[in-house]
């Protein structure tokens, strides 16, 4: 992934200046602490600033059948807020064929896992990669569904 200085952003509630931010990772640290314009934050980091879905996850744990409110097959960034170690997360509803979503851990602490062909999910709704994929605090992951043949999430 490419390294970029991003700045110029401003939090609208407040009139605070936010960042210059070093890269994507120190940008995603800093979504819960900021009341800013996801939209703009976004389109920054070239997201495109549309789909954006922020959910918190039940604690640790292994979550089968996770189901992100407002989560849909236009969603392109999910920030997961996860502040528990060892929270896994072994699928997410079908996604449109060739749909690309970047998971954010916008938790403080802790890892959250993407776990590989988890058996107790419903094949259509698994994550498929060479291993289970371990995102840390303020941290992401990009994943693309493929339908047909594998109707998986690829990571």
């Amino acid at each position: 992934m490419a390294r970029r200085v991003i700045g110029g952003l401003v939090n609208h509630a407040t009139g605070t200046p936010l960042g210059p931010y070093k890269d994507v990772d120190s940008l995603a640290k800093q979504l819960e602490d900021h009341n800013a314009n996801y939209e703009e934050l976004y389109n920054a980091i070239g997201l495109g600033g549309i789909g954006v879905v922020t959910d918190a996850v039940p604690g640790a744990g292994s979550i089968t059948g996770y189901s992100p409110i407002g989560f849909t097959t236009a969603t392109t960034v999910l920030v997961i807020l996860a502040d528990d170690t060892g929270t896994q997360i072994n699928d997410l509803p079908i996604g449109a064929s060739g749909q690309r979503v970047r998971v954010i851990n916008g938790g403080a602490v802790g890892d959250l896992t993407l776990t590989d062909e988890n058996a107790g999910s419903t094949a259509a709704k698994r994550f498929s990669g060479s291993s289970d994929m371990p995102i840390s605090a303020g941290d992401c992951v990009d994943i693309l569904y493929v339908a047909g043949s594998i109707n998986r999430w690829t990571m």
